[in-house]
């Protein structure tokens, strides 16, 4: 349909690249044309764009990791999710530090539970 409504003129049609691969750019570039905060997403964003997050995931345990929006990002959803003012901020920081040590104790059981774990 968007296509056929190109064709006909009544629709026009803008091609954009709208992903970015992370481990294409330098994580000091990244922090330079994304500035955020971990205290609020930005109100305007000049040049929407989809940060793909293949390579080194965003975690804030790893430091060479652009991590920054996604963190942002998982703040400002726990936030929503728990609506209350009452110490929001404890409460969305425990949850991503409780989300990453349930990812580094899993990594942990792969790569040294032969040592407990024997069949």
């Amino acid at each position: 349909m968007v296509f056929s409504s190109n064709q006909r003129g009544k629709l026009r049609i803008k091609v954009l690249d709208l992903q970015l691969v992370t481990v294409d750019h330098l994580k000091e570039e990244l922090e330079h044309k994304f500035p955020c905060s971990l205290n609020s997403l930005p109100e305007n964003i000049q040049q929407p764009k989809i940060i793909h997050f293949c390579g080194r995931k965003p975690f804030m345990y790893d430091v060479n990791s652009f991590s920054k929006p996604f963190t942002s990002c998982r703040i400002a959803h726990y936030q929503n999710l728990y609506k209350s003012q009452l110490e929001i901020q404890a409460l969305c920081w425990l949850q991503l530090f409780k989300e990453e040590m349930n990812i580094l104790i899993e990594k942990a059981q792969k790569r040294f539970g032969f040592l407990f774990f024997k069949s």
